[in-house]
């Protein structure tokens, strides 16, 4: 069987990714750092049990960068050949070169669409030894399989699930099963940007910020989203001055969202 790994600190990415695939009779392996890819700080690196096909690597993560796991990934031998594929919110310009020029093969930018997702990993494979990959994608487009549904039934309070449902291909059940991961990590994470804050630490609350804007960036809120993208900026130029304003402002629209999406839940 085909494996595809994804290196993403977001969980939500790896599900998507996960019930995209895993249809096609491609395994996929998440890893949720670049010490769980390559065998950083004494764990065990996935490519020791896994030989993937193809590595989707989120160009953002908290502790190493996707540039340098790129950098790592072909300076090894025995894994400079696998095909891999940038994940990224913020595809610029700049980025796409550098990486590139690194050795990536593509980008996909985030949320993941799912025609996007199997039309980059069946270009970058038909061409190469991955056979098997490229065999399964071969027929994956389906014009009928997109379920009608009406969209105002996915408008509820502060939430709006009309893109995720789109970019899920009218999958309601994968839909549902997003909704109820947020919901387990939504309010963990709002307690690390929140200990962050109080700890006067900039690059947590980068990292935080970071994390939970790739969870809610899927939910319909773009003004929360907008705050974590805010919160994630002043961490990383250390520009603290109303990081403590935004995370006021951000905590009660997080409890909204997450009340809304956990009604929805249950009328459904």
């Amino acid at each position: 069987m085909p494996t595809v790994v994804i290196v993403d600190d977001s969980k939500l990415a790896a599900v998507v990714v996960k019930r995209i695939l895993e249809p096609y009779q491609i395994e996929v392996v998440h890893a949720d750092s670049a010490a769980a890819l390559l065998g950083l700080k004494g764990k065990r690196p996935i490519t020791s049990d896994v030989k993937p096909n193809a590595i989707l690597l989120d160009i953002v993560m908290p502790e190493m960068d996707g540039m340098d796991v790129l950098r790592r990934l072909k300076a090894r031998p025995d894994l400079a050949k696998i095909p891999v594929i940038m994940l990224t919110s913020a595809a610029s310009e700049q980025n796409v070169l550098a990486a590139l020029d690194l050795g990536a093969v593509g980008f996909i930018a985030k949320p993941i669409e799912a025609d996007k997702l199997k039309t980059e990993l069946a270009r970058v494979t038909k061409s190469t030894s991955n056979e098997a990959l490229a065999q399964s994608l071969r027929d994956f487009l389906d014009p009928g399989r997109r379920a009608e549904e009406s969209r105002d039934e996915l408008k509820f309070g502060h939430a709006d699930l009309n893109y995720l449902y789109e970019i899920l291909d009218g999958d309601q059940e994968l839909l549902k099963e997003m909704v109820g991961v947020f919901l387990e990590s939504c309010m963990p994470q709002i307690g690390d940007l929140s200990k962050a804050v109080t700890d006067g630490n900039a690059d947590h609350i980068r990292r935080a910020a970071h994390t939970f804007k790739g969870s809610v960036g899927n939910f319909g809120a773009p003004l929360v989203h907008d705050l974590a993208f805010e919160m994630e900026r002043m961490g990383r130029d250390s520009d603290m001055a109303d990081v403590k304003a935004k995370l006021d402002q951000l905590v009660p629209m997080v409890e909204n969202l997450h009340e809304d999406l956990e009604r929805w839940l249950e009328t459904h």
